[in-house]
């Protein structure tokens, strides 16, 4: 009876105010989990009966004892003060039924500040991951879900989801393997725009220098929608398996189309894909996979030059000579200089039409 006594004493110092927040949330966690119920229940009414004076089977005015928990209810919950008076009306009717409805009303109430504690304690505990430019990072979120970082990205999340916070944070580029949960919506928040699925695997693409977002989605439904709206969001546009979204930031236009799916996800599995790609996108991502610098000198029609082809194993040299040899480009390596704040230059790389060359 030891461990009855004790939650027995834990639940009267959370009534008279003397708990702890440690304690407080022990009590909590009791009243959410099945196991203790039982327990529980015979601690509750030995409390009752202290309180009261009372027999188990007798029924009597609950209200004095309800009033010490509201009041401990009322200081968990200052901020809500108006819907706790509500509340506090509400619960005094029903005190004054018969004394089997106590301990439902009392799991009822600490269950709903369970919620109100635990948003607060957790508000402000979040896991912020990068993947440094030049590298992708794989990591594995609260929920089970698998997430894939692409070079210079980062992702923040809360240290514990629940069904009001499942959702990430994504600055740059990630693949993301969702657990499927139909209650609790997954969300990934850019600066633009968000994305809310139920469980599926997509590509997201939001880096802040670029003037697009992408959403390319491989398996499962999307909802993408305008940020900073809870209630009732405004969509964008439905993705279904196969689609490929972007979302231009200036002008705010959308276009939807089916696409390829592993030119915009293999990168995850450390390959590039070009398929009719213009020079100026393909080296944008070269510089972004190998965290160089290369620029286009002299012909500027160069740009839109297409290129087909798909980069695994190879090194930016090799890359650069596969170019040279199927065009007419040739490259040239500039001597890196330091800038503020960068510990390792990174390496340049100049760009230019064979034909212009004399």
């Amino acid at each position: 009876m030891a461990k009855e006594e004790n939650n027995g004493i834990l639940v009267r110092k959370f009534a008279e105010g003397k708990c702890s927040r440690e304690e407080a949330l022990i009590v909590i966690k009791w009243f959410k989990e099945q196991e203790y119920m039982e327990d529980l229940y015979h601690a509750l009414v030995k409390f009752w009966d202290k309180q009261t004076g009372t027999e188990e089977s007798e029924k009597t005015d609950l209200g004095p004892t309800l009033d010490k928990l509201h009041h401990r209810i009322n200081i968990y919950k200052e901020e809500e003060e108006a819907a706790f008076r509500r509340r506090k009306r509400f619960v005094k009717v029903l005190s004054r039924v018969a004394a089997l409805f106590f301990l439902p009303l009392l799991i009822m109430s600490i269950l709903y500040i369970s919620e109100r504690i635990s948003h607060s304690a957790k508000k402000e505990l979040y896991t912020q991951i990068h993947s440094v430019k030049g590298s992708q990072l794989r990591t594995e979120l609260p929920d089970g879900s698998v997430v894939w970082l692409n070079s210079g990205s980062m992702l923040s999340y809360p240290l514990s989801f629940t069904k009001r916070n499942r959702y990430v944070i994504l600055s740059g580029e990630a693949y993301f393997d969702v657990t499927h949960d139909r209650s609790h919506p997954f969300v990934v928040k850019t600066e633009a725009l968000n994305v809310r699925v139920l469980g599926t695997k997509f590509n997201v693409m939001a880096y802040p220098d670029e003037d697009f977002v992408a959403t390319t989605l491989e398996k499962g439904l999307l909802s993408v929608e305008r940020p900073g709206e809870r209630r009732n969001p405004s969509r964008y546009c439905f993705l279904e398996s196969g689609d490929r979204m972007v979302f231009e930031k200036e002008s705010g236009a959308v276009r939807k189309f089916k696409t390829e799916t592993e030119k915009y996800t293999s990168w995850k599995e450390g390959k590039l894909i070009f398929r009719n790609d213009p020079l100026a996108l393909v080296l944008k991502l070269l510089e972004r996979w190998y965290n160089v610098d290369i620029e286009i000198s002299g012909d500027i029609n160069l740009s839109d030059t297409p290129y087909t082809m798909t980069i695994e194993d190879e090194t930016i040299i090799q890359v650069l000579e596969y170019l040279s040899v199927a065009s007419p480009v040739s490259w040239e390596k500039i001597p890196a200089q330091k800038h503020e704040n960068e510990e390792v230059p990174k390496a340049r790389y100049i760009i230019r039409n064979k034909n212009s060359l004399q």
